[in-house]
């Protein structure tokens, strides 16, 4: 998966870099065709190693940025608990506390017929 991050990288760093380099070359060297190119030509070069190397970078960065983080969001949520449990005490449970239910009535005795 690393070497298809850094291809991604590299590309999208071509892209960029001939793109900047032939507006850069053109303002650079005011002959119509030429500075165009030349600018593309080098800002393709420049920008294909910059975008590998940032690609390299997110790649190998990528696993240890995300065990940080969820590290500190397993600290963050232990500690936000027992705030929580020290700031609202459980009340006392006792019998008084509990609805009281009747008791349901008896059924009453039948007389049997003689």
């Amino acid at each position: 998966m690393a070497g298809r991050v850094e291809e991604a990288g590299k590309t999208a760093g071509n892209l960029v870099g001939v793109l900047s380099g032939a507006e850069i070359g053109t303002a650079a060297i005011p002959i119509p065709i030429v500075g165009t190119f030349i600018g593309a030509i080098v800002g393709g070069m420049l920008g294909s190693s910059v975008g590998q190397l940032f690609g390299f970078i997110a790649s190998r960065g990528s696993s240890s940025i995300v065990d940080t983080s969820a590290v500190a969001l397993a600290r963050m949520a232990s500690y936000g608990m027992k705030r929580a449990e020290s700031a609202v005490p459980e009340p006392p449970r006792t019998e008084a506390s509990l609805p009281s239910v009747p008791a349901p009535p008896a059924p009453a005795a039948s007389k049997p017929k003689s």
